[in-house]
């Protein structure tokens, strides 16, 4: 069995109310769907919500670490 595609996919779920603290505030849940699917049919998927506030990372940079480094890493 080997892993034939890895995808990196934002989502984003609008929150009832914002949600506020000190170093900022949020209207919606941003996240990363990382869906693995091997040659044989299996998928597996996992959430990567980024803290930028609290890590700095993005959307976009988690899904660029997702299809340019990790993907590719793991498919080899």
């Amino acid at each position: 069995m080997k892993i034939s595609n890895v995808e990196a996919v934002p989502f984003r779920i609008p929150f009832r109310k914002v949600t506020k603290w000190t170093t900022g505030s949020q209207d919606a849940a941003e996240h990363i769907l990382v869906r693995i699917t091997t040659d044989d049919g299996i998928t597996g998927i996992a959430e990567a919500p980024p803290r930028p506030t609290i890590y700095g990372e993005s959307l976009q940079s988690i899904k660029s670490a997702v299809d340019d480094w990790f993907g590719p890493m793991i498919r080899a």
